[in-house]
Parts: structure tokens; sequence; C-alpha cells
């Protein structure tokens, strides 16, 4: 349940990113989300051109990549995961 409100408001962060130019939009997401993320992102490309990269990282993985100074677009994690 808690994947599909994350798709939900992910879907809502695209369609205002669509109102630039096409990208391509970078989205780290845990392997419980990606599912999920795929079929919200699969009709966000379709609908607005964008380039989706999806990166499947373990959630301990995604304060790493924030400190090395690597970026996303959106994070797909749940909020007891955070740090």
């Amino acid at each position: 349940m808690r994947s599909m409100i994350a798709a939900a408001g992910m879907l809502a962060v695209f369609f205002v990113a669509s109102r630039s130019e096409a990208a391509e939009l970078i989205i780290w997401t845990s392997q419980g989300s990606a599912q999920n993320v795929r079929v919200v992102t699969d009709v966000f490309a379709q609908k607005s051109g964008h380039a989706i990269k999806i990166v499947q990282v373990g959630s301990s993985g995604i304060p790493k990549r924030v400190a090395s100074g690597e970026g996303a677009d959106v994070v797909v994690i749940l909020p007891e995961e955070l740090d």
C-alpha cells in the first residue's frame, strides 16, 4: 500500500516536470517499490517524452549515495528508512 501511495505522489511530481523540455529523470527506488515505480514511469514516459532511468538501490545504500554527492531527481523510500 505504501509503495502505491509513493508511486501516486511520484506521478504528481512527474506531471509538474512534464511542463519543461524533455529530459532524463533519475529515480532511486528500493526493490520493494520498483515494480510500482516502473508502472507509473512507463505511462509517464510515453505521455511526456521524458526518459526515465530507474536505479534499484538498497535502502541502506541511498544515504551513502547522497553523502558521496550523487544525486537523483526522485527517491522512493519508506519514511522509517530515512535518517
